[in-house]
């Protein structure tokens, strides 16, 4: 690669509707932190269709400039923000693809702290270091990710972040099919469900400065609203009843797994107590009693025998 930069080929994408004011403060964040840590990289700006401020003429505007960066229309009949990471990812070249809300509230050049990682794991999610969100927006968010948890194969503590690196290749095995935010959430458990790897890593977060919140109720109660939450629960639930099946084929390996993982322990504990109490202080694992060598050919290969009857360990071998 050319020089010691660690990404040899990135796509980065960001949605946006009616963010004239922060979408060129985004756009010039994230070619800086690209040139730093890759490449080769392309930058696509997903605005939606019914954008009605000046957002699609700033991004021709960097398009004309630079042919790295792009304008993807997203159109009306494919609305929702979990539409407009599908898009992002269909639109996307390369296979290691990183996204991001065009809010400017995470600095892109916190890419940085994905680079460990990228190697190892399919996904890498980050969590929001200190929220700096509204008290109302910050609760909906928990109780959503607590929901998605709990109906879902999902680990990560922050669902609903937009700050994610994902191979491209996922979508070899997995189809995603929710529109809304729920899409992030899916993205995660079917990708669990098939075996792909993911981690997570903290972010810093920063306060909207600029622009409001699309899917916010008025008057600053800063709470989703009620259409978006209806939307969200029917989401919810048809993947619930999509996935059920694999969820519980995922959960029979998972625990199947933990009991490996447990036998495994105990296994290789009393190992360590057969050879701490056996070998160093020559007493019985079992009962404490004296233990002595053993007396015939066949026993040659053991620690010792117990000298107390009603135990006999060591008789018959370890």
């Amino acid at each position: 690669m050319e020089g010691n930069k660690p990404i040899n080929k990135i796509s980065a994408f960001f949605p946006a509707y009616n963010e004239e004011e922060n979408i060129a403060d985004c756009i010039d964040s994230a070619k800086k932190a690209l040139e730093k840590y890759a490449k080769n990289w392309e930058i696509l700006i997903i605005v939606y269709e019914g954008t009605i401020d000046r957002t699609k003429e700033i991004v021709k505007e960097y398009e004309k400039r630079d042919k790295r960066v792009k304008l993807i229309i997203q159109p009306k009949q494919r609305k929702g923000v979990g539409s407009a990471y599908l898009i992002g990812f269909e639109a996307a070249k390369y296979n290691m693809v990183f996204y991001a809300d065009s809010d400017n509230q995470f600095d892109i050049d916190e890419i940085k702290r994905f680079l460990p990682y990228i190697d190892e794991y399919d996904i890498i999610t980050g969590y929001r270091i200190d929220r700096q969100d509204a008290k109302g927006r910050i609760w909906a968010s928990g109780i959503y990710n607590i929901l998605m948890r709990l109906l879902f194969p999902i680990k990560e503590k922050d669902i609903d972040c937009a700050f994610r690196l994902v191979k491209k290749k996922i979508f070899d095995k997995i189809k995603i099919t929710a529109t809304t935010g729920v899409m992030t959430g899916e993205m995660l458990g079917r990708a669990r469900i098939a075996g792909y790897k993911i981690t997570q890593v903290g972010v810093t977060h920063y306060p909207r400065v600029a622009g409001k919140a699309r899917f916010e109720m008025p008057a600053g109660l800063n709470v989703p609203k009620p259409k978006v939450v209806l939307e969200t629960i029917k989401e919810v639930l048809a993947l619930r009843k999509e996935l059920k099946r694999d969820i519980k084929k995922f959960s029979y390996r998972e625990r199947q797994r933990d009991l490996s993982i447990i036998k495994l322990t105990k296994r290789v504990g009393n190992t360590m107590l057969i050879l701490y109490n056996a070998v160093l202080l020559r007493r019985c694992p079992i009962c404490k009693s004296k233990i002595v060598p053993g007396k015939h050919a066949r026993e040659l290969n053991q620690v010792g025998i117990c000298i107390n009857k009603e135990c006999g360990w060591g008789k018959y071998g370890l």
